[in-house]
């Protein structure tokens, strides 16, 4: 009867002891779950995903706190949300990121609501560009030193090239436009103590509003100088005149 108390302890020992090995076990491979689940999901996180707390960081770091941050590559994974770097350029709005997790830098700009002259409809090559043609347009823009954000800028001018509507433009996209093109018969006036006479004459040269063009007078065949001041209409210079003849 003792004999068999003792096989039933000792037994019984072993058997606590497996479980609690088993038990330790089990621990053992849930926190290795646990911790490959966290890491997957570190590695799943990505810049998009933590847009406000960059937001704050770089706010922090000097940037417009009206800005709009825009990120190069919002699924670029992170690992985490905390900034081990931040630098940021108020000139050009750009930003560099170092994250802390090593998942390499976030990059991107802030921008500011920048509010551009646009033309409210679209314009062929050489279209002059007139008053009901103006309109204004809202976009994100760090920097505006090669829009348009003036109508005076754009009004008078004709389009360089075809021109979308709503659309920001380029200084280049412009240029004055020839009122006055070689070979053109165009008027001649010239007026002097109230006296306005008209003439017509043939343009040697294209010219622009405001630009001195050579033009010879077809009655008298003389060659005058004068201001262009319309399409097709030049104001003679007072020394050039020459209607007579």
């Amino acid at each position: 009867m003792n004999h068999r108390n003792g096989t039933d302890d000792v037994f019984g020992g072993r058997m606590r002891g497996f479980v609690a090995f088993v038990a330790v076990v089990l621990w053992f491979l849930l926190a290795i779950l646990s911790a490959g689940r966290a890491a997957a999901e570190d590695v799943s996180l990505t810049a998009g995903d933590i847009l406000p707390s960059l937001e704050a960081v770089l706010t922090a770091n000097g940037a417009p706190a009206d800005g709009i941050v825009q990120l190069d590559n919002p699924a670029q994974p992170v690992g985490g949300a905390a900034v081990a770097h931040a630098s940021y350029n108020p000139l050009s709005g750009r930003f560099v990121l170092r994250m802390a997790q090593g998942a390499g830098a976030v990059t991107g700009i802030v921008a500011r609501m920048q509010r551009y002259a646009v033309v409210n409809r679209e314009m062929d090559r050489g279209e002059i560009i007139g008053e009901a043609d103006l309109s204004y347009f809202e976009a994100p823009g760090a920097s505006t030193r090669s829009f348009v954000t003036d109508a005076e800028t754009l009004l008078g001018k004709s389009a360089r090239r075809p021109l979308a509507a709503n659309k920001p433009i380029r200084a280049g996209d412009l240029e004055t436009p020839t009122l006055v093109k070689k070979g053109a018969v165009v008027t001649l006036t010239y007026q002097v103590d109230g006296l306005r006479m008209t003439h017509q004459g043939v343009a040697m040269h294209n010219g622009a509003a405001g630009d001195i063009v050579s033009v010879r007078n077809i009655k008298s065949d003389r060659t005058l100088k004068g201001v262009v001041a319309d399409r097709n209409l030049v104001s003679i210079i007072p020394h050039h005149a020459a209607f007579e003849g």
